[in-house]
């Protein structure tokens, strides 16, 4: 499984994109520190920084590890055959004929794969994080 942490940071050493692990700043402590949590099966972690009061950095933190659990959650569910459906759907940017075609199934076959994994429910809940995160980080 892949974890990752989408963060924000603010870097006070000069940017070294050779090694990045000894830069220095808030935020990316905090990144660092949750990616090092490997028993967390969280695949999606965030590290934003402060809040204007700490009570609201708290609650935003929970909300975001929520939403995150979720679409570990999600994707730790899907089965091999949803995983190579979901990915013909990007490759393909939602052509089904295309999708149905590699798949060798029918156009039917592969809305029913889709609906099994939750894609809409998954790809709304996405839509919302992001949206979110965008409201975050804006000044």
């Amino acid at each position: 499984p892949c974890r990752f942490v989408i963060g924000q940071a603010d870097i006070q050493t000069p940017i070294n994109r050779e090694l990045a692990w000894n830069m220095l700043g808030d935020g990316l402590a905090s990144a660092r520190e949750k990616l090092n949590r490997k028993q967390d099966a969280n695949s999606y972690r965030f590290s934003l920084l402060g809040a204007s009061d700490h009570e609201s950095a708290g609650a935003q933190q929970d909300l975001l590890d929520a939403f995150g659990s979720v679409l570990s959650e999600t994707e730790r569910g899907w089965s091999e055959k949803q995983l190579e459906t979901i990915r013909l759907w990007d490759r393909f940017s939602g052509d089904v004929d295309k999708v149905a075609e590699a798949r060798s199934v029918s156009k039917r076959s592969v809305y029913y794969t889709l609906e099994s994994a939750g894609w809409d429910d998954y790809q709304g809940r996405r839509a919302a994080l992001q949206s979110y995160l965008r409201q975050c980080v804006s000044p």
